[in-house]
């Protein structure tokens, strides 16, 4: 099993990738001034939470690639994972 990616904007979807195995992000705590990291692997359970400006990072193929991501709410639904952003 593996995940899929996409992250949108107003203007469309900015990136997308399939076969992912693991994804982190960090996300948004009022009560932390940086908050934490999550990660995300297939068959993760339902999630909706906000994400801070982070580098989000994803493996696919045993290959962990980073990419910086502005703050946005994401979305873990069905082994789909949807970060929208502003």
């Amino acid at each position: 099993m593996a995940l899929s990616i996409e992250i949108v904007s107003p203007h469309g979807v900015e990136f997308s990738a399939d076969g992912v195995e693991r994804v982190v992000v960090r996300r948004r705590e009022p009560q932390r001034s940086i908050g934490s990291e999550i990660a995300i692997y297939p068959r993760h359970a339902p999630l909706l939470m906000r994400v801070e400006p982070c580098t989000m990072r994803y493996t696919c193929d045993g290959v962990t690639t980073e990419r910086e991501i502005p703050p946005g709410v994401l979305e873990v639904f069905e082994d789909r994972v949807t970060i929208a952003v502003t």
